[in-house]
């Protein structure tokens, strides 16, 4: 319920607030109280006052620093109703500056640039990719930077497991820059290039579901330049990778929607796709669209927020087994999902192409 969880939001917003004003009064309270007593007590006995209170400040920080995270990940989303996750950082930030008078600078929380400097070349790396693989699906830009910013690092890490599935990714979102451009070939160039660093990603880390997620997506992408027998061989190779990736992390969302994606595609295989997969392998890969559609409501479920695409692929399995009620509900669910990424108006093409057919209004 968004009123819920948007009380939720702002209850935890306060908290914040309310626990940042306590430890700075509690530090004003002190220094007052210091200045009040330093003709009758020793320094060392004041310092060691002083030291013990910023000690508990920076503890109020970090535990500070924990709910914040906690509360970014309150999000609800869509285009008709969503609520905008309060700016947790913004927040933490102007509350600070509200209580500081430029002679505290004892007491001043660790800077942005301090907690840089206390982590690894790796983890600075790690922080800085993150924030750019937030940005690569909706820039090409940002795109272009993490992948230079990555191999960069694979120079220096070049067994690292994390920055190969990164590449593996930001090939991936480079490709889609491509194909929407109708530039097939170096749409290609990227996904077969994104495929290998998928697979070396868990030659480095067999644990990494992330890693194993990427290569069955990749792997998967690049079915569209095959022929069926490579069709059919990286068919096996993607519902093996995706399966260990949801056994590594059953809570993830996007992995039964990749799974959803292998049961439609496979339950849609031509007569001669069939014959060529017995032949090759001894008998076809076994699903059908109900398998499908269980994986997609199982991703609709775990997931925060809309996914245009996933909703689409719920009213083309209820097409599929011809209950048009339900997919006409989903179709509008869809529908109603704002457009954000080239996916997304690629999903919102066939929404609209599906209503039309049945005579609805969109």
């Amino acid at each position: 319920d968004v009123n819920k969880m948007s009380t939720k939001a702002y209850s935890v917003a306060l908290s914040i607030l309310t626990g940042l004003s306590v430890g700075s009064a509690i530090v004003l309270l002190s220094k007052w109280w210091n200045r009040r007593n330093s003709a009758s007590n020793p320094k060392e006995a004041t310092l060691r006052m002083l030291v013990e209170e910023v000690k508990k400040l920076r503890e109020l920080m970090l535990e500070t620093k924990e709910q914040l995270e906690s509360l970014r990940r309150i999000t609800v989303g869509g285009s008709k109703s969503s609520v905008r996750p309060v700016d947790a950082e913004s927040e933490y930030l102007s509350t600070y500056e509200s209580i500081g008078d430029g002679e505290d600078e004892f007491y001043d929380f660790p800077s942005e640039e301090l907690d840089r400097s206390e982590l690894t070349d790796f983890e600075q790396l790690v922080q800085k990719t993150e924030k750019l693989g937030k940005q690569t699906l909706q820039s090409e830009e940002a795109c272009d930077q993490l992948m230079a910013c990555l191999v960069q690092g694979l120079e220096k890490y070049p067994e690292s497991c994390e920055i190969l599935w990164q590449l593996a990714r930001v090939h991936l979102h480079k490709s889609i820059f491509y194909k929407s451009r109708s530039d097939f070939e170096n749409e290609k160039k990227f996904l077969v290039a994104g495929e290998t660093y998928a697979k070396h990603s868990v030659d480095a880390d067999a644990d990494c579901w992330q890693a194993h997620k990427w290569y069955a997506v990749l792997t998967g992408s690049c079915t569209k330049f095959c022929n069926t027998s490579e069709k059919i061989q990286k068919g096996y190779i993607y519902k093996e990778h995706i399966n260990k990736a949801i056994e590594l992390n059953p809570k993830e969302a996007v992995l039964y929607f990749f799974l959803g994606m292998w049961c439609y595609e496979v339950a849609a295989l031509s007569w001669l796709e069939r014959k060529a997969a017995t032949m090759l392998y001894g008998s076809p890969p076994e699903t059908n669209v109900e398998e499908a559609l269980f994986n997609f409501r199982k991703a609709e479920d775990l997931m925060v927020g809309k996914w245009k695409k996933n909703e689409l692929m719920i009213a083309k399995c209820y097409e599929k087994v011809g209950q048009r009620n339900d997919m006409l509900e989903w179709l509008n669910k869809a529908n109603l999902v704002a457009v954000s990424t080239p996916e997304d108006q690629e999903a919102q093409g066939e929404i609209e192409q599906m209503l039309l057919s049945y005579n609805q209004t969109y």
